[in-house]
């Protein structure tokens, strides 16, 4: 692994864990060098191969030797070590040969390795069945990624329970700040009241890039809170079984394992038009575009970017998005 010797010779990289192993020498356990760092790296490896990944082994062993550096910083000023890990790893991985999207892959693991403890109390599958219980009438919204090609672009899915619509969004990696960008955007086109009236719950799975719920939840100006966030139990994806559904119309046109890197938004948003007219038998043969103007009218689905395709011209498979 050529990418992986570079940084083992790296410069920066050898400074930095002299530092930690120089902080960390009256320490007896929970050592933090090269050995523990080929530990994660290949146990990383073998739950690749076990869950069928697919994730390059240089992207893995560059994630693991790199994602305690920050040590060296939390030790000296008190920063958290996973923030400044993520910070000084990108010149190393960008001097070693590895791409941005890579780089930014591999920074944002570095970065969520250590999420906060309690970013998800009071946010549990059971606190959001709690929620309904004191406010019924709340909307609910599930909230997921799809993946295409491993380290390359992905898709954020929006789906809105009650009338079946879903939104998805392109971004060039799987971050929680590209997440946080585009709840901000839809909260500008659609203006405070609508955002809220059209969010006031949204239910997610435990992926990093939803690791950030108060971002989620709070706006810069006032009214400062617009949502409410809650958290799928481990494991457990029937609890937002409706979004995993309609990510099988997705994979109709997306099928697993392909790549997004060439599309732009306007393919996804183009493919969303088409499954948002495929009539369902649940909306008692209606539309969700139909089905979510009848409830939130026209001039949000407008600001929503969303046009309704006639039955006949519907195409469901790949070569609606073959150029």
């Amino acid at each position: 692994m050529e990418r992986v010797d570079k940084i083992l010779a790296h410069p920066e990289f050898r400074v930095y864990m002299r530092r930690i192993r120089e902080q960390e020498r009256t320490r007896v356990f929970c050592l933090h060098g090269i050995e523990h760092s080929l530990d994660v790296a290949r146990i990383g490896y073998i739950k690749n191969l076990e869950q069928g990944l697919s994730f390059r082994q240089d992207v893995i062993y560059a994630m693991a030797l790199l994602h305690d550096i920050g040590r060296c910083e939390e030790y000296a000023s008190g920063k958290s070590h996973h923030e400044a890990g993520a910070e000084l790893a990108r010149p190393i991985l960008l001097a070693c040969g590895y791409t941005e999207h890579e780089c930014a892959e591999i920074c944002d693991a570095i970065g969520r390795h250590k999420a906060p403890s309690g970013c998800r109390i009071g946010r549990s599958y059971t606190d959001f069945q709690k929620f309904l219980e004191t406010k019924p009438e709340s909307a609910v919204v599930q909230m997921d990624s799809v993946i295409g090609r491993v380290g390359g672009k992905c898709l954020l899915t929006i789906h809105f329970v009650e009338t079946s619509l879903m939104l998805a969004f392109l971004r060039d990696s799987n971050t929680s700040a590209s997440v946080i960008q585009i709840i901000n955007l839809l909260d500008k086109v659609l203006g405070n009241e609508d955002f809220s009236r059209l969010f006031p719950v949204i239910l997610t799975d435990n992926g990093s890039e939803f690791s950030n719920p108060k971002a989620i939840e709070k706006r810069d100006t006032i009214p400062c809170s617009r949502t409410n966030v809650f958290y799928c139990d481990p494991s457990a994806p029937y609890q937002k079984g409706a979004c995993e559904v309609n990510h099988e119309l997705i994979r109709r046109i997306l099928p697993k394992g392909s790549s997004f890197d060439e599309l732009t938004q306007q393919d996804i948003t183009l493919m969303m038009n088409h499954i948002n007219s495929y009539k369902r038998k649940k909306l008692n043969n209606r539309s969700p575009y139909e089905t979510f103007s009848f409830y939130y009218g026209e001039d949000i689905l407008k600001k929503l970017g969303c046009k309704p395709v006639a039955a006949e011209n519907i195409i469901l498979k790949p070569k609606l998005l073959k150029k």
